[in-house]
């Protein structure tokens, strides 16, 4: 287990590429943070992790806002950090879009 005694935030982790990462991350021996926006996405992958065996628990986030990044990574000491923050569905020229790009390049991050 390459994660052993090791904590990771990850970031998006209430779905594709973000839970795939989570449990990925959880398997390797991870206690992982699963931060999403949508609290049912993120509690059920933290149900999968812990299915599994795993340690996981769920913090509900929106990286684009400074107060939710500082609430997100306050009381935990993260050993990495993994973001995979998106909006579903985007497209390039829609509202969504504008969204999903805040998140991924002007997030807030500490």
């Amino acid at each position: 287990m390459r994660l052993a005694n090791k904590v990771a935030l990850i970031t998006g982790a209430g779905s594709g590429i973000g839970r795939a990462t989570a449990e990925l991350f959880a398997r390797e021996g991870a206690r992982v943070v699963v931060v999403d926006l949508v609290e049912p996405a993120g509690q059920e992958t933290v149900q999968a992790i812990r299915a599994q065996g795993g340690e996981a628990s769920f913090v509900r986030a929106d990286v684009s806002v400074a107060e939710d990044v500082q609430t997100m990574i306050g009381p935990t000491r993260t050993d990495g950090w993994t973001s995979c923050s998106t909006t579903p569905g985007s497209r390039w020229a829609s509202p969504r879009s504008t969204r999903s790009m805040t998140a991924s390049l002007t997030g807030s991050w500490p």
